[in-house]
C-alpha cells in the first residue's frame, strides 16, 4: 500500500491551536484540550494510509487541489 503525504494548510494549523487555546484557557481544561488536539491529529494521520476514505472539499480551489 503506497503512502500520501499529509499536509497542514495554514488555517488548518491556526484552527487547531485555536481549537486547544479555546479548551485550555477559555473552559480551563488543558488536559482535555491536549487530549482533544491529539484526537483529532491522529485522525488526520490516517490520511497518510488511507486517503480516500474521506471525500474531497466541495469548494475549490481545494476541490482541484485534492483537499480532504
Amino acid at each position: 500500500m503506497s503512502e500520501w503525504k499529509v499536509v497542514y494548510s495554514e488555517q488548518a494549523e491556526r484552527d487547531l491551536h485555536n481549537i486547544f487555546e479555546y479548551i485550555a484557557f477559555s473552559l480551563l481544561e488543558p488536559e482535555i484540550a491536549k487530549n482533544q488536539s491529539r484526537r483529532i491529529m491522529d485522525a488526520v494521520a490516517k490520511l497518510n494510509k488511507m486517503p480516500l476514505r474521506y471525500p474531497l472539499y466541495e469548494r475549490e480551489p481545494w476541490h482541484s487541489k485534492g483537499l480532504r
